[in-house]
């Protein structure tokens, strides 16, 4: 009686143990997040950079645009702290424009700089010092480096 006792737990725990192996082995692989390669078009190098081009350029501009209707003060006023958070938002909604681009390798320190730029800058807006300025020199850098971002 006292072996039936000890048999069937453990024959339960080694049963459980295997399901839970089987189920871990057999999920491991299945990824329902990456749509399948058929569905991924087939583009040049030259065609990915210039759609970058295109599209990296179009979103700077529209940020540079919209950053001179705005007026950044030390937000010691009301009239400031609004201004203060449309620079926020401009800041947030133009990184995540640019993230949302297909990055071409030539463009990956561009892109990478650009983000860390904006991302700076926002750290300032929100009382980091020294950011804003380390952010306004990578955007600079880039513009300089890659004119068509401002064009």
């Amino acid at each position: 009686m006292k072996k039936n006792i000890i048999i069937v737990p453990a024959i339960i725990v080694l049963l459980l143990g295997t399901g839970i192996i089987f189920i871990m082995l057999t999920s491991k692989n299945k990824n329902t997040n990456i749509p399948p390669e058929e569905n991924i078009p087939i583009i040049s190098s030259a065609e990915q950079e210039k759609n970058y081009e295109t599209d990296a350029g179009k979103i700077m501009k529209n940020y540079f645009q919209e950053k001179e209707s705005i007026t950044v003060a030390d937000g010691t006023n009301e009239a400031a702290a609004v201004d203060n958070i449309k620079w926020l938002d401009l800041l947030s909604k133009t990184k995540n424009n640019l993230l949302g681009l297909r990055v071409p390798v030539k463009y990956k320190d561009l892109h990478l700089n650009l983000i860390l730029g904006l991302s700076f800058i926002e750290q300032g807006l929100r009382g980091e010092k020294n950011k804003p300025e380390e952010g306004e020199e990578k955007i600079s850098e880039a513009t300089k480096t890659y004119p068509w971002l401002t064009e």
